[in-house]
């Protein structure tokens, strides 16, 4: 069985330019534009981006299931159980995911110790006065803002 570091190599080599998916949140009034993300980053943003999404359903569907069984009063079958687990797996995993980028992305652009940072559209690396209450993208609870600065 290959291990989520194969994983994540076989991934990122299969993501093209034409499959990369931009972050939709404007750059603030006021935003200090720090630099773009290259391209590699941008396939680690889609792909942390992906595993985002997916963790989400995956969450959705196995609460909706526990909830259902447990209002009717049985027991989780092997099958809920499964989807629970996958579930756990894919936040897991995107937990991880998110830091590996942050790291690439304060390596990439020296970025160490600042708290304010985001990614906007266009690719853009921004220094923001305070975090955005309708970024669309942490609506999937993939949030672009730094790690230090979420809750």
């Amino acid at each position: 069985m290959p291990t989520f570091i194969d994983t994540i190599l076989q991934e990122l080599s299969e993501i093209g330019e034409e499959d990369l998916i931009d972050p939709r949140d404007e750059i603030e009034e006021g935003a200090c534009v720090i630099g773009e993300l290259d391209l590699n980053l941008r396939k680690l943003y889609t792909l942390t981006y992906r595993y985002a999404k997916a963790a989400a359903e995956a969450k959705t569907e196995a609460m909706g299931i526990a909830l259902i069984l447990k209002t009717l009063g049985g027991e989780l079958k092997e099958e809920a159980q499964e989807k629970i687990r996958k579930a756990a797996e894919l936040v897991d995993k995107t937990s991880i995911l998110r830091e590996i980028l942050w790291a690439s992305i304060n390596d990439s652009f020296d970025l160490w110790g600042e708290e304010s940072t985001s990614i906007r559209e266009g690719w853009k690396i921004v220094q923001c006065k305070e975090e955005s209450e309708d970024c669309e993208t942490c609506k999937l609870t993939f949030c672009v803002i730094h790690p230090s600065r979420r809750q």
